[in-house]
């Protein structure tokens, strides 16, 4: 490859360097966001079931048992 098409090319390469970056950080946020909407829907649940709000109580109770899951594998992942 000539000396001119290789620097050329080297300002996108820092830029896909870039993007890769911000990439693996993706799965750390995910995790957060995760994590957060358990933590809020456990929060929520005691207003719920005290008002007797029954639909929006089993909501609460199954946000956790999805959310937590996709938060572990999420957090797994940024680890390895």
């Amino acid at each position: 490859m000539p000396l001119a098409l290789l620097c050329d090319r080297l300002p996108r390469e820092r830029q896909d360097c870039k993007r890769s970056v911000r990439c693996q950080a993706m799965p750390r946020i995910l995790a957060g966001c995760h994590e957060a909407v358990a933590r809020t829907a456990r929060c929520i649940f005691p207003l719920a079931a005290k008002a007797g709000d029954e639909p929006t109580a089993d909501l609460l109770t199954q946000q956790p048992t999805a959310q937590e899951p996709t938060a572990w594998i999420l957090s797994s992942h940024r680890q390895a």
